[in-house]
């Protein structure tokens, strides 16, 4: 049987005490149950792994059956065949920032193709500091302050869009360095 590479980027693990996530943990549950091997980088949930399964619907569906069973809790998770991270990581990299000054840069990652209102919504993103654009399924956003008094999160964009996951560029781009 063939496998393919994935990377699932969890959602909202080790940010606070109730939501722990040991990486080494994840990494021999994933390899018992068959998805190994796998590899993480940094403790938010990045993680690349192996499936039989042929989508990364397939793939979460894995997750979403392994992970609360061994973790304690749901860990909504955000699957993308390997082969698509070098073209989000190049698309990180060339995306000029649509706000002037310094400016920080997310990604957030969507489960699903965002439908077309949730497009609409984000790219006419109208707060002071605060800017998005949707490409090739994910949504590109930048804030010139900090995130604490932001309008924009990913909360608003998984209620516009569905299950999120939201990463800096800065980390987007080095997943891909390595595993792309």
């Amino acid at each position: 049987m063939a496998v393919a590479e994935y990377v699932a980027f969890l959602r909202a693990v080790n940010l606070g005490p109730r939501r722990r996530v040991d990486m080494a943990r994840l990494r021999e549950l994933l390899d018992a149950a068959g998805m190994g091997p796998a590899d993480t980088y940094l403790a938010t949930g990045n993680v690349r792994l192996t499936s039989p399964h042929g989508s990364p619907g397939a793939v979460a569906g894995e997750l979403a059956a392994v992970l609360p069973e061994a973790f304690g809790f749901e860990i909504p998770t955000v699957v993308l065949p390997r082969s698509d991270l070098a073209r989000l990581g190049g698309t990180v990299q060339e995306l000029p920032p649509p706000l002037p000054g310094e400016v920080r840069h997310y990604v957030t990652l969507l489960a699903d193709p965002p439908p077309q209102q949730a497009v609409a919504a984000l790219e006419g993103w109208d707060r002071p500091g605060e800017a998005a654009r949707v490409v090739d399924g994910h949504v590109h956003w930048w804030l010139a302050g900090p995130t604490q008094g932001a309008a924009l999160s990913n909360a608003v964009i998984q209620r516009l869009a569905g299950t999120a996951t939201t990463r800096t560029a800065r980390v987007v781009q080095e997943v891909a360095r390595r595993w792309a």
